[in-house]
């Protein structure tokens, strides 16, 4: 086989390859018009599989057994930075290195599911908010108080809110507490977003 035979046989079975489309998460105007009819045969094998995979948007951030990092707080919000994983995802971007989760490129509904369970080195009320591209949601928040210092006297929090997001929207957890500045212990720590329109 010569040289060129063989670029072409190279060729036969790589460009294929290169030619296959990814799929796309797409917003729900764009699927509405991708779908808005098919009496020409429009809506190709590619549009149906984008349709599937814009059927799902999830994604979040984790602590898990944590005995080991602390945070410091005060009475001025602070973001919540003890994070040790994301969960599986879906068209968002969990990333916990950097305390946040970035929704993708469209305007959505999303459901804000977050639980702490943690304990602290001294007595105080501690309160949790989620923030949209830095800016405080008030319905998403809770507030617990911790009467007994050290893993005795361990607490849970947790808040359910729906928020409207912008495209790329970043959603952060930020924590303080209403007297001194303690140093809080995370145990256990979730934060979940789904989206539940588009």
């Amino acid at each position: 086989m010569t040289h060129l035979q063989k670029l072409v046989c190279a060729l036969v079975v790589l460009v294929p390859l290169f030619a296959l489309a990814q799929d796309t998460d797409r917003s729900r105007s764009a699927l509405l018009t991708l779908f808005a009819d098919n009496t020409s045969a429009a809506i190709s094998p590619q549009d149906l599989r984008d349709g599937f995979v814009s059927g799902s948007c999830y994604g979040g951030l984790y602590t898990d057994d944590n005995t080991a990092t602390t945070q410091a707080v005060s009475s001025t919000p602070a973001l919540f930075t003890v994070w040790e994983g994301d969960f599986p995802e879906n068209c968002v971007d969990g990333d916990y290195s950097n305390d946040k989760v970035t929704l993708p490129n469209y305007a959505a509904d999303w459901k804000l599911d977050f639980s702490a369970s943690f304990y602290s080195d001294a007595t105080a009320e501690y309160q949790f908010h989620a923030r949209l591209d830095g800016v405080e949601r008030s319905e998403c928040g809770t507030i617990r108080k911790i009467n007994t210092t050290g893993a005795s006297g361990i607490g849970s929090a947790s808040f359910t809110c729906i928020v409207s997001a912008a495209a790329l929207d970043e959603v952060t957890i930020y924590v303080e507490v209403d007297t001194g500045t303690p140093n809080l212990t995370p145990y256990e720590v979730d934060l979940s977003v789904v989206r539940v329109d588009f």
